[in-house]
C-alpha cells in the first residue's frame, strides 16, 4: 500500500506520520523499559551505559507522551501500543544493548527525516524536528559510551516509511494496528 493510500485511510496525512513516528518511539520505549528493569534485576551495563539507558529511557518515555498529544490535538486516534521482541543478549550484554540502542536510534534519526517533506503543517514539522534532533543526539551518545565513530557517514540518509517499517518488522510480536505503508 502507498503512503498515500494511508494517508486517506485516516484522513489527514500528518496524523498518519506522526503515528508511523509512534511506532517508533513505542518502540524504543520498550527497549529502554526493559533494559533498565533487566539491569536493575542483574546489573550488566557498564561505566556510562547505565546514565545512558536511563536518559534514553526518559527521553523516549517522553517522545511516546508527546508525540500521542500533538495527534490527539490534532484530532487524530493515537494508534494502539505493538508488543514488541527484541534480542534477549540486548538485556545481559553491555555491547550488545550499545549495538541495538545505535541502530534503533539511527533508524528512528531515518525515519523522521524521510517523512519530513511529507508533513503539510509548520507546527508539526517542527514538533518533528524536535525529536529528530533529540534521537539524533541519542546516538551521538551512545556512540560515545560504545566507541565507534560519532557519525559514520558525513549526511544523514533520509529513508521513507516501507523501508523503516521493514527494517523494524523483527522486533514487532504483534501489531493490532492497520499496515502503515
Amino acid at each position: 500500500m502507498r503512503d498515500e493510500t494511508m494517508m486517506n485511510m485516516n484522513g489527514d496525512r500528518d496524523v498518519q506520520i506522526l503515528n508511523f513516528a509512534l511506532k517508533l518511539e513505542y518502540l524504543e520505549a520498550d527497549f529502554y523499559n526493559r533494559v533498565v528493569a533487566a539491569h536493575t534485576a542483574r546489573p550488566y551495563l557498564l561505566g556510562r551505559a547505565e546514565s545512558v539507558a536511563m536518559i534514553l529511557q526518559r527521553d523516549e518515555n517522553v517522545h511516546v507522551a508527546a508525540v500521542s498529544d500533538m495527534i490527539t490535538r490534532l484530532g487524530g486516534m493515537p494508534i494502539e501500543k505493538p508488543t514488541f521482541q527484541f534480542p534477549d543478549d540486548a538485556f545481559r550484554v553491555n555491547v550488545a544493548f550499545l549495538r541495538l540502542s545505535a541502530d534503533l536510534e539511527a533508524t528512528g534519526v531515518m525515519a523522521y527525516l524521510g517523512q519530513g517533506k511529507r508533513v503539510k503543517r509548520d507546527k508539526v514539522l517542527q514538533f518533528a524536528a524536535s525529536i529528530y534532533g533529540n534521537e539524533a543526539r541519542h546516538v551521538s551518545l551512545i556512540r560515545y559510551v560504545w566507541g565507534p565513530r560519532f557519525s559514520p557517514q558525513p549526511l544523514e540518509e533520509p529513508k521513507n516509511m516501507r523501508f523503516i517499517l521493514a527494517k523494524i518488522a523483527p522486533f514487532i510480536a504483534n501489531d493490532p494496528n492497520p499496515p502503515m505503508m
